[in-house]
Parts: C-alpha cells; sequence; structure tokens
C-alpha cells in the first residue's frame, strides 16, 4: 500500500485518518452522552481520545455479546471483557478499567434502575514507576 502510493504519487503520507467509530444501539448513545459530559469537564483532546477508544472496546464486545440494551448488562458480561484484557500492560490495564469504571458509575448515577456494576471491575494495583535515565 505504502509502496503503490509512492509510486502513484511520489511521495507517502505519514499518517492516515482512522473512519470515524459510529456509537450505535442505546449503549453506544449513553457513551456518546458520557463522552460529551467528559468534554464540558474540560478534559483534553487525547484524553477523550483513549475514552472513545476504550469504550468503543466495550461497545463491540457487547454487540458481539447481543446485549446492546443498559438491562442486558450483567456482572457476567463484565467480567468475561474484563478476562479478555490480558494481553495489555499493566498501565494500559489502570486506564482502560478506569475508563470502563467511571463510564458504569455514570450509567448508574443518571439512571438509578441500573446496578451499579463499577465494582465489577477489579482494583489494579498500579504505582507509576520513575523513568529509567537513558545516559549515566
Amino acid at each position: 500500500q505504502f509502496l503503490s502510493e509512492f509510486q502513484a504519487e511520489g511521495s507517502v503520507s505519514v499518517k492516515r485518518k482512522n473512519a470515524e467509530f459510529i456509537f450505535i444501539g442505546e449503549v453506544g448513545e449513553k457513551i456518546q452522552e458520557y463522552l460529551e459530559y467528559r468534554k464540558e469537564t474540560g478534559l483534553s483532546c487525547s484524553t477523550l481520545k483513549g475514552d472513545r477508544y476504550y469504550l468503543r472496546t466495550l461497545l463491540t464486545f457487547l454487540i458481539e455479546q447481543n446485549s446492546n440494551s443498559l438491562q442486558s448488562i450483567t456482572p457476567t458480561l463484565i467480567s468475561a471483557f474484563i478476562e479478555l484484557q490480558t494481553e495489555a500492560s499493566l498501565t494500559t490495564k489502570f486506564i482502560f478499567f478506569t475508563c470502563i469504571k467511571n463510564f458504569l458509575k455514570f450509567l448508574h448515577a443518571i439512571n438509578s434502575d441500573i446496578p451499579d456494576l463499577s465494582n465489577c471491575i477489579p482494583k489494579i494495583n498500579y504505582i507509576r514507576q520513575a523513568p529509567l535515565p537513558t545516559l549515566y
């Protein structure tokens, strides 16, 4: 792909823009609402981008499990989702799980009929380490 672009145009673009993910269904609407709420609180664009990515991962999992309604989200389903995240580093898991936990708390806060599933997310014992020096 890069080679054909170079042959056709004589240059290679550094970064390609990803297509915008569309949050669908009842859960997708709540994710959009949550992201708007987070935007209003003054979060940086990069934090919102990360939240969008992590919540997109959750929504994709829920759609694959045919659970795109708020009432169909259960502790068992959340636990199954968490178990799939074994490949990530400790730092990534901490950020990922914090984002999902905050979204689940948000769902419970706006609709008390939805149980607070944030306690299904395990606590990660993460302590940010000082970076190692590159020169001695």
